[in-house]
């Protein structure tokens, strides 16, 4: 205590004497006064607040905080010098999430509740309001603080706070939205009505509201809108989206100053982040004039973004970083949106107007992390702080999203820069997994995580990078920056959540058994709602995919990098155990093929090593010696396990349909409604498996003795030539010319049954194999 004490600002000290000696209530309310002066005169460090609350003690403060009236003191006083005090020390996180500060939540509500318009002039009861509404938002600024108010139902009370306009009501509103940017939908639980009641009672104000109060409500529904519990249906069935569209049309529609812009385009950026263009589309008529509000948003944020990003210096476009935020945010949604067909919706003219705009914004973005680069390379260590980091990373995030579908019009300078966004991307991965808390840390390592690791940044940019990475210099690129490590640990950890947050869906729609509570002990721990989980494993699942499309590319053109680098084998084992736990539905096909795809690839890459390193006399590791050995003997149980669901999944795709004259051979129902999505990947695994037939043996006779290339034969077989697409033809062609040329069983097989296939279905390519296999037989 004595070397604590040394290291206190005397004044503390001298606070610390006086709170100890005070021998009753009044001396230590004394010293109280003198307390409130230190803390808030002068830059004490946290020790020191946290000793001289710790002198003053919990219990002594929530004693005033609840003290009732008396004839010589009103209890008013009381509750001032114990807000006095709260305030002075909750901004401390440890401070506002202890146990009695949360307890305190009814206490604070309750005095904000007790202004009404009768007391309004009393100042000292609107000092303690402000300090209570003060402690509050130290609460909503820390997880168990969020929590507590949620529990204890002060969202509702909040709520009707501003319902009343009693004193200071707008920031019960700044608290709710503080709850909200954690919680999002859930800070509703304990008043599922209350966001739409408070959201029509602020739009219906913002639409009829034509002073400059209208700017002051803008801000106020940006920081609730994003709380939103409702569904898409609940949506279209309430009036509270259309008033506010209506509200921003009257203020982007009319003659206005930067000041008022800027509250209404962000604004306009949570509505579309949070419901989606659709708020826009359905609520406007139809045709081209309904994207005619959409257009005017888009074009106004490219030419804030050029505003704030052309011939600025770093300082002065940093001081604009929630502006700019905010113009990303409605050009990345838009440009999502039309990525699809609604871009044709558009009349000439709107589409020509929506590119110029855009483009002229990207290459303002472009300039904008060239000047971060040259910054950063010129003072690496003094640049960075987290708002140029953040502004950096959105201006990639919003790039990024272009590049997934325009990535050829800004080709060679991407490529000038993609070094440095590959470095900045994967620095904020790393910040991420450096953040992850001690217990997701150690539940990662087992595989038990259910929280993915996903930077926006990093997410947004895998499709554009999968363009990127189908040239050479693109891998290289990736290569250089050691984006294969990176990319494996993303990879494997979101795999590891994808499969855990599943799982916990699954568990919660089974019937619930009520001798069992532990299944809904472990969904507890989960906070996300069923709706949410569905979202998430939909990013988790795409990422994925994408993950294993740059992967597939870094194969295909840089095969070198795969036979040598340990990590790729890391890959192909996550692949072999991650294929047996999809299944051919729905759902799963996307990432199955993707993931088959991928493990073929690694399986023929890692063997053909083996197999030439041993006819060149290449001395191999014990590591690959036994690798190789069991995958060629087929000894290894993972690969065998993989290599049955690689078969599965070609095998299924296909059936002759005998009810059509002439017979067709027809996609099957889960094949069909995901084609688009996966025959690329269906294709590569087919030709793969075919590669790997002569190599691998055991793959072959597998192919042989579970029926899969009888039933190819007689499903082809059954249908008429003509009516079976050409490339799926010969790509079966491909694999029965493989089988021939593989094990006796296999050949054995093409030989009796598939010659008459190869000449009803005129297969050359067959026919050629099929008689020089049996001249070398002569």
């Amino acid at each position: 205590m004595a070397d604590t004490k040394k290291k206190l600002n005397p004044a503390v000290e001298k606070c610390i004497n006086a709170l100890q000696s005070a021998q009753n209530d009044s001396e230590k309310m004394a010293a109280l006064f003198l307390v409130t002066k230190v803390v808030k005169g002068s830059k004490l460090g946290r020790e020191s607040k946290r000793a001289l609350f710790a002198a003053i003690g919990f219990k002594f403060i929530m004693r005033l905080l609840n003290a009732p009236a008396s004839p010589e003191v009103p209890s008013t006083l009381y509750k001032s010098v114990a807000l006095n005090v709260l305030t002075a020390f909750c901004s401390d996180p440890e401070i506002a999430e202890h146990p009695e500060m949360l307890e305190a939540i009814p206490t604070f509500l309750s005095v904000i509740e007790s202004c009404d318009e009768g007391n309004e002039d009393d100042d000292q009861l609107l000092m303690v309001v402000s300090e209570s509404y003060h402690c509050l938002k130290c609460l909503a600024s820390v997880e168990k603080g969020r929590k507590a108010l949620v529990n204890a139902g002060a969202i509702e009370r909040l709520t009707s706070l501003y319902a009343t306009q009693s004193f200071n009501s707008d920031e019960a509103l700044e608290i709710i939205a503080r709850v909200g940017s954690a919680l999002g939908p859930r800070t509703w639980e304990k008043s599922p009505d209350g966001f739409a009641d408070l959201l029509q009672r602020l739009s219906c104000q913002f639409e009829a509201d034509q002073t400059d109060q209208k700017f002051e409500v803008c801000g106020l529904i940006a920081g609730i809108v994003p709380t939103c519990n409702q569904t898409p249906e609940q949506l279209e069935a309430v009036g509270w989206p259309h008033s506010i569209l209506k509200g921003l049309t009257d203020i982007l529609t009319s003659k206005i100053t930067e000041k008022q812009r800027n509250p209404a385009l962000r604004l306009a950026s949570v509505m579309l982040t949070t419901l989606g263009v659709d708020w826009i589309i359905k609520t406007s008529e139809e045709g081209p004039e309904a994207y005619q509000f959409l257009i005017l948003l888009v074009h106004l944020s490219c030419i804030e973004v050029r505003m704030c990003l052309e011939d600025r210096s770093m300082d002065k476009i940093v001081q604009n970083d929630d502006l700019i935020g905010a113009c990303y945010a409605i050009i990345e949604t838009t440009v999502r949106f039309m990525a699809g067909n609604h871009f044709e919706n558009l009349d000439e003219k709107q589409k020509e107007q929506v590119f110029n705009s855009l483009k002229g914004a990207f290459w303002a973005i472009l300039g904008f992390i060239s000047l971060v680069q040259k910054e950063a390379v010129k003072n690496p260590e003094k640049f960075w702080d987290n708002r140029k980091k953040m502004l950096a990373c959105a201006s990639v995030r919003c790039l990024a999203a272009w590049l997934a579908d325009e990535s050829a019009s800004m080709k060679e300078e991407i490529f000038k820069h993609l070094p440095f966004i590959l470095a900045l991307v994967f620095e904020t991965f790393q910040d991420d997994e450096y953040n992850l808390s001690p217990e997701n840390q150690v539940l990662a390592e087992v595989g038990k995580c259910t929280d993915p690791l996903m930077p926006e940044v990093l997410v947004v940019l895998l499709p554009a990078l999968c363009h990127f990475t189908a040239e050479e210099r693109g891998v290289n690129m990736l290569l250089d920056s050691g984006g294969e490590e990176f990319l494996q640990r993303f990879l494997t950890h979101n795999w590891s959540v994808y499969k855990n947050l599943q799982e916990i869906l699954e568990r919660r729609k089974r019937p619930k058994k009520p001798k069992k509570a532990t299944k809904a002990v472990e969904d507890d721990e989960c906070p996300l709602t069923d709706s949410e989980l569905q979202r998430t494993l939909g990013r988790l699942g795409v990422a994925i995919m994408n993950t294993c499309n740059l992967f597939i590319n870094i194969i295909v053109l840089a095969p070198e990098i795969v036979a040598s680098n340990p990590i790729f084998q890391q890959i192909m084992r996550w692949s072999f155990n991650a294929l047996p736990l999809l299944s051919n539905t729905q759902d799963d096909l996307p990432l199955l093929s993707n993931i088959s795809s991928l493990g073929l690839l690694l399986l023929m890459h890692l063997t053909k090593k083996a197999i030439e390193g041993k006819e060149m006399g290449d001395k191999l590791s014990p590591e690959e010696e036994f690798l190789s050995s069991q995958l060629i003997s087929g000894t290894d149980n993972a690969a065998f396990r993989f290599a049955k669901c690689v078969v599965r999944f070609v095998w299924d795709a296909h059936l002759p349909d005998e009810s059509q004259s002439p017979p067709d051979l027809i996609l099957t129902s889960n094949y069909r409604s995901t084609w688009n999505e996966i025959k690329e990947m269906w294709f590569l695994s087919l030709q793969t498996t075919g590669s790997l037939l002569e190599t691998l043996p055991w793959l072959a006779d597998f192919c042989a003795e579970s029926g899969f290339l009888d039933a190819l034969i007689q499903n082809i077989s059954a249908a008429y030539r003509s009516k079976i697409d050409a490339t799926v033809l010969s790509a079966y062609e491909d694999l029965f010319v493989a089988a021939a040329k593989s094990t006796p069983n296999a050949a054995t097989i093409i030989k009796t049954k598939g010659a008459a296939l190869a000449k009803s279905h005129h297969l050359r390519t067959l026919i050629r194999t099929l008689k020089e296999i049996e001249l070398e037989a002569k």
